[in-house]
This record gives structure tokens, sequence and C-alpha cells, in this order.
């Protein structure tokens, strides 16, 4: 249920399940607006919708709501710059840390930061500054960690 100063909405969890007669999707909820108590459905209309969505749920033909499939992907599959590359090969630490990032997003953020420079004097501090930061275990966005 939804209340608001003007109006109210009642929504059911098996709108496609229960085919609500006169069901309008151009408001809150699967009776639209309510305004006034006319409004309302009878009693036994929604009682039966009631009796009907349990007995949907006890026979196990309720439409169980999709859960989106979380996409996991390998930190390796990031394609690191070689000036990044090559520098941290002469930093054991950064290296290390680089090596031990566990989320793809970690390293993405990087590589992404050191290839959005437009002139080689910002990539050049960027890669600098990124081989700093991993060589004393700060992930790129450590500022706002604790937001």
């Amino acid at each position: 249920m939804a209340a608001f100063k003007a109006h109210c909405a009642v929504g059911l969890w098996q709108r496609d399940v229960l085919k609500i007669a006169g069901s309008e999707r151009t408001a809150m909820g699967d009776f639209g607006r309510f305004t006034r108590l006319q409004d309302l459905p009878t009693r036994r209309a929604f009682a039966s919708l009631i009796k009907t969505a349990i007995k949907n749920i006890d026979e196990g033909t309720d439409k169980p709501v999709a859960k989106k499939a979380v996409v996991r992907r390998d930190p390796d599959s990031v394609v690191a710059p070689d000036d990044l590359l090559s520098s941290l090969k002469h930093n054991r630490a950064a290296q290390k840390i680089w090596d031990g990032f566990s989320s793809y997003s970690h390293r993405k953020e990087y590589v992404e930061w050191i290839t959005e420079a437009k002139r080689p004097e910002t990539r050049a501090r960027r890669v600098s500054d990124a081989v700093s930061m991993m060589a004393t275990g700060q992930s790129k966005n450590t500022k706002y960690e604790r937001c």
C-alpha cells in the first residue's frame, strides 16, 4: 500500500499471475489511483483476489522474481598499458599489490585513469602516481572508502 495526500494505491505481488480486471499501469498499484472510497474494489472482489493469491502460493504456481545473474570478471582480463607494466616491474611492492588485486574493478580503475590522459606528460605522471599509490597499498579511490 502507498498513501499520499490526495490518493492511495494498493499493489499485489502477483500482478501478472492474478490478471486483475481493469488493472491500469498508468498509476501506482494494481487498481489505479484511489481518490475516494467508491474507487475501492468490493470486499468480495478483493477477498477473491487474496484467496487466489494464497492458493497460487500454496500450489507453487506464483511467479518467482527472476534474479539477475552476477557477472564476475577475472582481474587478469584487464589489459594494462605497457608503460604501467614496465613501471610495475621496477617496483616490487607495487607489483605485489597489482598481482594481489582480487577484483576486476581495482585494476580497471587504475587502467582507465591512466589511459584517459590526453597529454603524454599527464599519462607519465599518472603512471608514476599509480605505482606509488600501489606501493603503499592504496586502491585508486582510497579517499572515498570511508564516506
